[in-house]
């Protein structure tokens, strides 16, 4: 049926002699009998229920619901009725005050919005930051295994002199601009060609070892 699990139930009035009682009524004759009105339900993953909801569709045995619970009216400072934005789509059910309601829904809708966006701003805040720690945890572990970028620079330099010195570059590239240009890329990539020339040279090595 429709409603929440703490409405009790009618026993009194014509539904006792099978008159059908809307939902509005039941909520006002609990008020009544509680001294209470309803000003909001919520679990712990969700902090909204539409009034007109399904409890079947909504909660699965065994899930905790709270219910707010405010005086049968307050007021403010100028003596106008304080509703939360739940009791107005709860009890604003006339035709007379339907554009209250639907209001009250659209800026219900706008804040479940804006609430999920925070959180999913705080879930990907949350995964950056894990990703920067480990980041920061790998790099101290692996940094002093790193070549260091001043010894790289000097040993390109060494081995670029030497190519010049032989007219290697020259013979390749004519061109100064694009000399330049070549140095660059092979600055970019000394470490992982080194390491290829290193097991290269071991292999032919150790072929002419065992030739």
């Amino acid at each position: 049926r429709r409603g929440y699990p703490d409405e009790p139930a009618d026993s009194d009035g014509p539904a006792a002699a099978g008159t059908p009682v809307s939902r509005g009524t039941r909520r006002r004759r609990a008020a009544a009998r509680t001294g209470k009105r309803r000003s909001g339900i919520t679990t712990h993953n969700c902090d909204f229920f539409h009034p007109d909801a399904l409890v079947a569709e909504q909660l699965a045995d065994g899930d905790e619901v709270t219910v707010e619970l405010a005086p049968r009216m307050r007021v403010d400072a100028a003596g106008a009725p304080k509703v939360s934005r739940w009791q107005t789509i709860a009890f604003c059910v006339s035709p007379q005050r339907k554009a209250k309601r639907d209001g009250a829904l659209a800026d219900e809708y706008d804040a479940q919005a804006a609430r999920r966006a925070a959180a999913a701003a705080r879930v990907e805040a949350d995964r950056r930051a894990e990703n920067a720690r480990k980041g920061a945890s790998v790099r101290r572990v692996v940094g002093p295994q790193l070549p260091d970028r001043t010894a790289v620079h000097e040993a390109l330099h060494e081995d670029w002199f030497a190519m010049a010195k032989h007219r290697v570059v020259e013979t390749l590239v004519q061109d100064p601009e694009e000399q330049h240009l070549v140095k660059s890329v092979l600055l970019a990539h000394y470490v992982q060609l080194d390491e290829l020339f290193k097991t290269y040279a071991a292999e032919r090595n150790d072929d002419a070892r065992s030739g």
